[in-house]
């Protein structure tokens, strides 16, 4: 079988390839532009997703000791940070197809990650907030179940380090009061929505790992495109120099055949009148 060969680019580049490419070109740009407001209305999605969950943490905090209120925002926490999951993924995903297709408009494309980055910030900051507080009123229910606890007794209970069974220790060892009974209900509770969170700051900071990539390529590719420009520019200005030259040389030549004409003229009007 006869060996596949890739096939000539300039062939295409001269006739009715022309317009093929023109309208080739037309429809990847309508196709980037179209991503590209896509996107848009995800990050404005994922903006929204944010401040929503920073509303639920709030209320979470405020309303800690009431049962039924906890649990509908874990309810729809739950549900709002795996929609938002989501959203986060599917514009990571388009930026790094974006990046691939190397559309001129590379710009574009860096200003959707800064916008993104500046949305998973927020994001961090909700949930790193929510998760310092949380720590905080944690250590003080401790300290009014057991007023003499140590430090080292809160920062284990703080960082849920063996910290549940000191709890629990501590309200048998309290006279047992319905107060007690309700701080140790909801820090077992809590403790499973702080390990969420942390599994949710360590994606974002996976994340943001990948968008500090996806900014290197860009620079790379932005070199590269500058590289060929600037080969580009070189090929033109010789060629033209070379047309110059050629235009200089044959102008030299026409003026050698029009002397040589001349003076073979003259020397032969001179010889016959002689």
């Amino acid at each position: 079988m006869a060996e596949l060969q890739e096939p000539n680019k300039e062939v295409f580049s001269y006739g009715d390839g022309s317009h093929y490419n023109q309208a080739a070109s037309a429809d990847s740009n309508a196709a980037f532009f179209s991503e590209v407001l896509r996107i848009q209305d995800e990050l404005h999605a994922l903006k929204e997703h944010v401040a929503h969950i920073s509303n639920l943490r709030a209320q979470t905090l405020k309303g800690a000791d009431d049962s039924a209120t906890g649990k509908q925002n874990e309810g729809s926490l739950d549900e709002s940070v795996e929609e938002t999951r989501g959203i986060i993924h599917r514009i990571r995903g388009a930026l790094w197809e974006l990046q691939k297709q190397q559309q001129p408009s590379g710009n574009q494309i860096k200003l959707l990650g800064e916008q993104f980055v500046e949305a998973l910030q927020a994001y961090q900051r909700v949930e790193q907030d929510y998760k310092e507080r949380y720590k905080q009123r944690t250590g003080r229910q401790f300290e009014i179940i057991k007023p003499d606890a140590t430090p080292e007794e809160v920062r284990a209970v703080v960082e849920n380090d063996g910290g549940e069974q000191i709890f629990q220790q501590a309200v048998m060892n309290a006279n047992v009061s319905g107060q007690s009974i309700m701080v140790y209900r909801e820090l077992q509770e809590r403790y499973g929505e702080i390990q969420k969170i942390e599994r949710t700051l360590a994606e974002l900071a996976q994340i943001f790992d990948d968008m500090g990539m996806l900014a290197n390529q860009q620079e790379k590719d932005g070199i590269d495109t500058g590289l060929c420009t600037i080969e580009v520019n070189v090929d033109v200005r010789g060629a033209r120099a070379a047309r110059r030259r050629r235009w200089f040389c044959f102008g030299i030549c026409a003026l050698v055949v029009v002397a040589l004409a001349l003076g073979f003229g003259i020397g032969f009007g001179l010889s016959r009148k002689g």
